[in-house]
C-alpha cells in the first residue's frame, strides 16, 4: 500500500470515529447492542457498541472477508 493510500485511510477512520461519537446511534444495529458504521471509500466497516455514555468500538473489519470474525471480541452479554 503506497503512503498516499494508508493515510486516506487512515483519515477514514479518523472522520468515521469522529461521526461515530458525534452521532452514536444513528448507524444500524447488526446484533443486540452492536451497531455498524461502513466506511465510504474503503471495504471496512466499524463495529461498536454504546455503554453508560461512552462509545466502545469492538473491531475495524474488512467487509469481504471472514464475516463476523470480529464476533469473539464483542463482550458477553
Amino acid at each position: 500500500m503506497d503512503a498516499h493510500l494508508a493515510s486516506a485511510f487512515v483519515g477514514g477512520i479518523e472522520r468515521a470515529v469522529s461521526e461515530i461519537v458525534k452521532h452514536p446511534r444513528i448507524w444500524r444495529k447488526v446484533d443486540e447492542d452492536i451497531r455498524l458504521y461502513l466506511l465510504m471509500r474503503f471495504p471496512y466497516g466499524i463495529y461498536y457498541l454504546i455503554e453508560d455514555g461512552h462509545v466502545y468500538i469492538v473491531a475495524v473489519a474488512h467487509m469481504r472477508r471472514n464475516p463476523g470474525y470480529w464476533l469473539g471480541r464483542a463482550p458477553k452479554r
